[in-house]
């Protein structure tokens, strides 16, 4: 019997955002009887997957558990653990999902440990918040000093590819979804509805996304403010964690609406917290192509974005751009245009399909990359 290819997936941090969502999916699309994964990350801050990951036979390694430390020690002592894995355990992919060029060093290491395949996949289409200066000269530095040591270049949109690799010798992969389950169910909405107290009759506006500077959460709220002195009961499901907790705590403490907005860390049940929102408010200052919009386009619930996110993710024309330089009342205005109709919403299933973005394409897309027999 062929023995099981080992796959390593690397991700700087681990939580519940988009490219945990993705090595998520990519474990779940791939046959066990053909592949064993471990998943490799410096910093989390939620388990909510480790569950999972046992149950699939994987086993997830962090380096700084609960805690995120400055980029340089982070790239220091995450090389460092990375590099130590490597020399105990032998692997036949690593699949680097990066936001910026720091993940070329990671390829570097495992080209340096024998890796025969090394993917490089850009998840994104800038940096993050933080000190500019540091984060270019990382940025830069890893693509120029290990840039070649990559056998495949991956990007989830034309865009993060365009922005990491500044060339087109790369692939797009879809960030695939679980299409089936983000359907909208009008049982779903009812319930969610009913077990965080919103009256079924109510206008609810969404934000998921993790709690930091680039998913722009402080902005969601303050649309969501202006918006409420114009419809009268309306409500707020905001779900995300991360490091501008205290001050999304603090927004709302100074809100006289915030008893309106109903806060969720993480969970679940996704498709029906999707199911039970009217519209989704996603003002990222820059994103590769976000899952979420993905999720909401899937469940048939119109989105408002920032133009900073390319538009490559509008599949289904639920998507509304909107420039963040636009005051937070045009974003408000927006979002009450974006609102469709209730009993449209389980049709868009089809649509997603069709593009490509479901299970079946996410694993022939894969096995294809892992498949490879590439000489060192």
């Amino acid at each position: 019997m062929e023995k099981k290819k080992k796959i390593l997936f690397y991700s700087e941090g681990w939580g519940t955002g988009g490219i945990e969502s993705f090595i998520m999916n990519a474990v779940r699309v791939l046959d066990p009887a053909e592949y064993s994964f471990e998943i490799f990350c410096t910093h989390d801050y939620d388990d909510s997957y480790d569950d999972e990951i046992r149950a699939r036979g994987g086993i997830r390694h962090v380096v700084f558990k609960d805690h995120k430390p400055n980029l340089v020690k982070r790239t220091i002592c995450g090389a460092d653990a990375w590099g130590q894995l490597l020399t105990r355990k032998s692997f036949d992919v690593v699949h680097v999902n990066t936001m910026n060029g720091v993940g070329f060093l990671y390829a570097w290491l495992a080209k340096r440990h024998g890796v025969p395949v090394r993917i490089v996949h850009s998840h994104n289409t800038a940096f993050g918040g933080g000190s500019k200066v540091v984060k270019t000269l990382a940025h830069e530095g890893g693509r120029l000093l290990f840039g070649q040591s990559a056998t495949d270049l991956i990007a989830c949109s034309a865009a993060a590819g365009r922005y990491l690799f500044r060339k087109d010798t790369f692939s797009v992969i879809p960030n695939a979804i679980d299409i089936r389950r983000f359907l909208y169910h009008e049982s779903a909405r009812r319930e969610m509805r009913e077990r965080l107290g919103i009256p079924q009759d109510a206008f609810v506006v969404g934000y998921v996304g993790r709690l930091e500077a680039s998913k722009n959460p402080l902005r969601a709220l303050e649309v969501f403010s202006h918006l409420a002195t114009t419809e009268i009961g309306a409500y707020m499901i905001f779900i995300g964690q991360g490091v501008l907790e205290d001050d999304v705590s603090s927004w709302l403490s100074s809100f006289k609406g915030a008893s309106m907005v109903k806060r969720i860390k993480s969970t679940n049940d996704m498709p029906g917290c999707l199911s039970a929102m009217d519209v989704l408010c996603a003002p990222s200052r820059f994103e590769g192509n976000p899952i979420v919009l993905l999720e909401a386009q899937a469940n048939g619930l119109p989105a408002v974005t920032s133009n900073s996110v390319s538009d490559e993710v509008n599949l289904t024309n639920l998507i509304r751009f909107e420039p963040l330089c636009a005051d937070s009342v045009l974003w408000a205005e927006s979002l009450l245009k974006a609102r469709t109709r209730e009993e449209s919403r389980g049709s868009y299933g089809v649509i997603m399909e069709r593009c490509g973005y479901g299970f079946d394409h996410l694993a022939q897309s894969l096995a294809a990359v892992y498949s490879q027999e590439i000489q060192n």
